[in-house]
């Protein structure tokens, strides 16, 4: 799953579009498997707020040994992948800096 999303988050170059991507995602992931957690639906993510809140709801459920489901590890890696992403984002904004095109390239070739 990660090669998938990760060039997609990466490439988002706007706090929309980062959302808009993890609807996607999301959405996916659900026609796949619709025993996902019902706060993963990609209707319940709006604003980036929404991501870390799905981050904050999926951190305990990862590691709760009494979850029935599907691995929510991945899950996790993507919503707080786009978390910082969006967090990246918003400091750059704040900084004033304009975004090069380059820059979701850079940040994967960083890490």
């Amino acid at each position: 799953m990660e090669s998938r999303w990760h060039d997609e988050v990466e490439g988002a170059q706007t706090i929309g579009e980062t959302v808009e991507c993890v609807r996607r995602i999301l959405g996916a992931l659900k026609s796949e498997d619709p025993s996902l957690p019902r706060c993963c639906h990609p209707s319940r993510i709006r604003c980036d707020d929404d991501i870390d809140d799905l981050t904050f709801k999926l951190a305990p459920l990862r590691r709760d040994k009494a979850h029935e489901g599907p691995d929510l590890e991945p899950l996790f890696d993507l919503v707080l992948h786009a978390s910082l992403h969006i967090a990246r984002l918003n400091r750059a904004r704040a900084a004033g800096a304009p975004l090069p095109m380059s820059w979701g390239l850079q940040m994967r070739q960083m890490g």
